[in-house]
């Protein structure tokens, strides 16, 4: 298995841009309820089309076909710039599964370096998903609910 790093220096990538968008798309229907995937591949789009480094994606390539993505971005938490990465999903399990996830993690860590940040978190749609974070030294630090302004109740 392959890693493309999604950036505007290469070709490919720009090929391979409608497969990532809607990578991210369906990722947004399938896990998460407030929508905002649909402004994480623009803003992704834009970031690439710009040559902006401060949001990241890879693809992962396994004969000639796309079977995984990640997409991280800068986001600022109590004041302090901190890479987050939004999404990640592998469809397949390689023979060599751990070393493409730590390839992965290597590219994500020198990405976040590269703009100066000293921290990485990720969103998890589940305790399950949080839980495949922890080999790389993740730990668990909140919970985030979220609502929309105007729906539910109000008290």
């Amino acid at each position: 298995m392959q890693s493309l790093i999604m950036a505007k220096s290469a070709p490919q990538a720009w090929m391979l841009m409608p497969i990532l968008r809607s990578r991210i798309e369906r990722f947004d229907r399938e896990f998460c309820l407030d929508g905002n995937a649909t402004r994480i591949a623009a803003n992704f789009e834009q970031h690439f089309a710009a040559g902006d480094a401060r949001m990241f994606a890879t693809l992962l390539i396994h004969d000639e076909r796309v079977v995984g993505h990640v997409v991280a971005g800068v986001d600022t938490y109590h004041g302090v710039p901190t890479a987050v990465i939004y999404q990640y999903e592998k469809d397949i399990t390689d023979e060599d599964s751990q070393n493409t996830n730590d390839q992965v993690q290597s590219a994500l860590d020198t990405w976040a370096l590269g703009l100066g940040l000293s921290e990485i978190s990720a969103l998890a749609t589940s305790p399950g998903r949080a839980k495949h974070f922890e080999h790389w030294g993740y730990r668990y630090s909140a919970t985030l609910v979220t609502r929309r302004i105007g729906h539910g109740r109000q008290e």
